[in-house]
């Protein structure tokens, strides 16, 4: 399929998603079942319902590990700034390793992803290159999605249990 097909699917995909709202939103219920299973015969509705697939136990994870990190670190007060920096160390280390009872790790495609924007801020701001990933991983990691450009911080480790 040449470039000008595939902008016109897309455009005939994001038609389809546009009108299924709007009768969603008017109330037509019967035409939008015959548009909805228009859509299942032309494979229109799979394909977008593919695109926007959330991890709901990464989510999850997630939203109970900044809990934990909030209670771990509530009860510290800063009064000088490297207090506040440990502060904010020890929140990164306690989501982290709540992450890792979830059985969740450091996904290795986000490091390849993070090291040059990484440089590239670094050289920006004049701080170190490791500060610079250290921020970036702290603002990564409680996002349960990637983008097109940006793998998701978190993977799931796949254990293989021993046979009994």
């Amino acid at each position: 399929m040449d470039q000008r097909g595939a902008r016109t699917l897309d455009k005939t995909k994001i038609s389809y998603i546009r009108l299924l709202a709007y009768l969603i939103m008017q109330k037509q219920t019967s035409l939008l079942i015959g548009l909805f299973l228009f859509g299942i015969c032309c494979g229109c509705t799979q394909e977008a319902h593919e695109e926007k697939v959330i991890d709901h136990a990464l989510t999850a994870a997630i939203d109970q590990c900044g809990d934990i990190t909030e209670r771990a670190a509530s009860h510290l007060v800063a009064i000088v700034e490297f207090q506040r920096l440990e502060i904010i160390g020890r929140k990164a280390r306690v989501f982290k390793m709540c992450m890792q009872d979830h059985g969740y790790n450091e996904n290795k495609d986000w490091l390849i992803y993070g090291q040059p924007v990484a440089e590239k801020v670094a050289k920006e701001t004049q701080i170190s290159v490791d500060e610079a990933l250290e921020n970036l991983r702290r603002a990564h990691m409680k996002l349960a999605q990637g983008e097109q450009d940006r793998p998701v911080y978190w993977i799931k480790d796949l254990q293989v249990q021993p046979e009994s």
